[in-house]
């Protein structure tokens, strides 16, 4: 069994968020198309985009 703790946890997903926006913005995505897709926005509530809603 493997512990780990929260803040090694969170660092694997910001590793895996960061490749996969390299991969997507590789592939021709603007910034903004990968925060939006993502719903991963550091940027202060008040100042966010609402929601795009995409078709399956």
């Amino acid at each position: 069994m493997v512990l780990l703790d929260n803040q090694a946890v969170l660092d694997a997903l910001l590793l895996k968020a960061n490749r996969l926006s390299e991969s997507f913005q590789k592939g021709g995505w603007s910034c903004e198309e990968v925060s939006d897709a993502s719903r991963f926005d550091l940027r202060p509530e008040k100042e966010r985009k609402p929601a795009k809603k995409f078709l399956a």
